[in-house]
């Protein structure tokens, strides 16, 4: 019988996400989903994404790399995975790697994923802003496959 869990997913189930807590965050992640408007939901864990960006400052960056090199050196802190940055003309995009997303049961928790992408919204936004970004653009979060993939940029307003 095949491994259920990818090579990727095996390095979340086994390195990130301390045991102890796996099955609190699963259930504390699905609750909030299921209790609260996503709205509510979203504005929540922006602001609980926003307060860890204050906890965790980077500096004033002037390129592209050093900023990746900043925020690469606090999630390693953390161990919270990477990020690679990548400038287009329409947005910057934000892939972050190895997010410590908790399994139960040998299942990554989706409630906890779409989690802690609401969440990396929130830091990223803030990040950016404190690096001299326009307040009212806010990261956005288009995917949450293997990695979580953000989007920042004013056109991602309309959606």
């Amino acid at each position: 019988m095949t491994d259920p869990l990818s090579a990727n997913d095996n390095y979340f189930a086994t390195r990130h996400c301390h045991p102890q807590w796996r099955l609190v965050l699963s259930a504390l992640f699905d609750k909030l989903l299921q209790s609260v408007p996503q709205a509510e939901a979203r504005l929540f864990l922006h602001q609980v994404g926003a307060n860890l960006a204050l906890d965790l400052p980077l500096g004033a960056q002037d390129t592209l790399d050093t900023l990746q090199a900043a925020i690469n050196k606090r999630w390693a802190e953390l161990d919270w995975g990477f990020v690679t940055l990548t400038s287009t003309e329409q947005y910057l995009e934000i892939r972050h790697h190895h997010c410590p997303v908790p399994y139960h049961q040998g299942r990554v928790s989706d409630a906890a994923k779409q989690s802690l992408a609401m969440m990396l919204e929130g830091v990223y936004s803030s990040w950016l802003m404190a690096q001299g970004g326009e307040p009212d653009v806010q990261a956005q979060c288009v995917s949450q496959n293997d990695d979580v993939v953000l989007h920042y940029g004013k056109q991602n307003q309309d959606a």
